[in-house]
């Protein structure tokens, strides 16, 4: 399945749009703190995957971010882990 953009974007402009609406998706389908978004429906609103994984670091850097195959996994309200073994 192949995604065209509709219209061309300044690319750090695109980034922070991607996630904005990743975030907004995530706020939206959240359950237990925990919201998801879907890199398909990215894709398909004209975001590259390139633009995706930048949204995804951006994002990493605020709150706890897991990419699980098609689904972006965003952990609100807590701190953020770290991956050192407790």
């Amino acid at each position: 399945m192949a995604y065209e953009r509709s219209a061309p974007r300044a690319p750090g402009k695109s980034v922070e749009e991607c996630m904005k609406k990743m975030l907004e998706s995530a706020l939206r389908d959240q359950f237990n703190g925990v919201g998801r978004a879907f890199i398909s429906s990215l894709l398909e609103q004209g975001f590259t995957r390139d633009e995706v994984s930048e949204a995804v670091r951006a994002l990493s850097s605020q709150y706890e971010v897991r990419v699980i195959g098609d689904v972006v996994k965003v952990y609100f309200g807590k701190e953020k882990r770290s991956n050192a073994p407790r």
